[in-house]
């Protein structure tokens, strides 16, 4: 009985140990880094913007910004970020990616990404920095 008394104990402070230092976020955010879904920088807010000829050049470098983002860098260098309306799970992990503009020859927050046969819409489309240094940059690999 005595046995059961110290087990109980041990798991109830074990618990409360978790629970005050922030265990559920800290777990979270570590599950979060380790897949790569972690935003590393924040995307600067400003003016929507469009990117023109986006399926005919005018797409340089694209990198996913965990499953939420994408950040796509134009044929002249510049960058943006894209915020997805929802989760796009198998973002991190695709090599390619086709750019949906519903007809019009220009990326901009009325746009989505196919991945691996799911449509991503876009929520924004904003000028940003570029993403972290230690990204994994994708060369252009899209058809669309």
């Amino acid at each position: 009985m005595g046995e059961r008394i110290t087990y109980f104990i041990a798991v109830v402070a074990a618990g409360a140990v978790f629970a005050a230092s922030g265990g559920i976020q800290a777990s979270e955010k570590a599950v979060q880094t380790e897949l790569g879904q972690a935003r590393t920088t924040a995307p600067r807010a400003g003016p929507d913007a469009s990117i023109p000829f986006p399926n005919s050049g005018g797409i340089r470098d694209w990198y996913p910004d965990g499953t939420q983002g994408l950040y796509v860098q134009d044929a002249q260098g510049r960058w943006y970020h894209a915020t997805l309306m929802g989760p796009c799970f198998d973002l991190p992990y695709t090599e390619s990616i086709a750019f949906l503009t519903r007809g019009a020859d220009s990326l901009d927050k009325f746009s989505a990404v196919a991945v691996r046969g799911r449509r991503c819409q876009f929520s924004s489309f904003v000028a940003s920095a570029p993403p972290p240094a230690k990204a994994r940059r994708h060369k252009d690999k899209s058809h669309g």
